[in-house]
């Protein structure tokens, strides 16, 4: 979804159900029940008229496929049966508090503010904002993630040959560092170079939904 998106909103809710934390559907999934991995988690990089929502996870040789194909299950059975009431009314006040308490922070507040005249000509009230994530509905946040989680759209990083699972790796990690860093969010170090690195992302234009 781009910056100016209508289903904006919607994506950020549907991207923190996923997984925006540790009580998130492929955290607690693929990480916790199923021990597969160590890093798990999903994020958004919005564009002026388009954007990236990716699903990350640090994987050994020996997991990437099980948990992979664990990740494509769990999308399947999101796009037939949608969130939880729990699941949408937990990351909803998440993602409303997360706002406000950023707000304290007179850089965050100015970065905000600029961010949002220079993209959108305009500069949202903080009530027009929690207004809009309180209108998103679970049918809303079922029918994007059934019109974003399209296999067609789906980038698979993945090679049955060694050499080129470790370029790949390799350029998923590049990838990802450069991703995180125009988010600012949880960028890793690389150090482990014993981990592959895999990453399934979904690229999607605000034109064709």
């Amino acid at each position: 979804m781009s910056l100016v998106g209508e289903d904006r909103f919607t994506m950020n809710l549907l991207c923190n159900i996923l997984g925006g934390g540790m009580s998130s559907r492929l955290f607690q999934s693929i990480r916790e029940r199923s021990g597969l991995c160590y890093s798990m988690y999903t994020f958004t990089t919005p564009h002026q008229d388009t954007g990236l929502l990716s699903i990350y996870t640090g994987l050994g040789q020996e997991t990437e496929r099980k948990a992979l194909d664990l990740i494509l299950r769990e999308l399947d059975e999101f796009c037939q049966n949608g969130p939880e009431p729990d699941e949408l009314s937990r990351c909803r006040e998440q993602a409303k508090t997360t706002l406000l308490m950023g707000l304290e922070s007179t850089g965050t507040r100015m970065m905000t503010i600029g961010r949002s005249e220079l993209i959108r000509g305009e500069v949202s009230r903080i009530e027009e904002v929690l207004d809009s994530y309180d209108r998103v509905t679970a049918d809303d946040i079922l029918n994007l993630a059934r019109r974003v989680f399209d296999r067609s759209k789906l980038l698979w990083p993945l090679s049955d040959s060694r050499t080129a699972r470790i370029h790949t790796a390799n350029c998923c990690v590049e990838s990802a560092l450069h991703l995180l860093a125009e988010v600012g969010d949880h960028i890793p170090t690389g150090d482990n170079t014993a981990e592959d690195t895999a990453s399934v992302h979904y690229r999607y234009k605000n034109s064709a939904l």
